[in-house]
């Protein structure tokens, strides 16, 4: 987040303020931000399912841009498949999940 241009370089001068400046921070993030993580669609295209076509359009757009001008490629062109899993913050493999945690009987 602080690393957002817009970020304030000064504290907020009210609740009100801090809020509008989140409000418009998530609404940038997650519907016109392109994330590198999830093949740059936004959190909104993948979460509604348009991330896979978007991704194929891209692929058959840089496969015939490669057979127009082979010598500009000096390797394959990008991959642009979706990833199957997506974690903002992956838990660790020594992190119990809470589903195994022991239940304690009620006295």
């Amino acid at each position: 987040m602080k690393y957002r241009p817009d970020y304030p370089s000064r504290p907020f001068g009210s609740k009100g303020e801090a809020c509008a400046w989140v409000v418009a921070f998530v609404d940038w993030y997650n519907y016109r931000h392109r994330h590198s993580g999830i093949k740059f669609v936004t959190p909104h295209q993948r979460h509604c399912g348009q991330a896979v076509e978007i991704c194929q359009r891209r692929a058959e757009v840089y496969d015939q841009a490669r057979q127009l001008h082979p010598r500009r490629w000096s390797r394959s062109t990008r991959c642009w498949r979706q990833p199957d899993l997506v974690w903002i913050n992956k838990p660790t493999e020594e992190e119990i999940p809470a589903k195994e945690l022991p239940l304690i009987q009620a006295t």
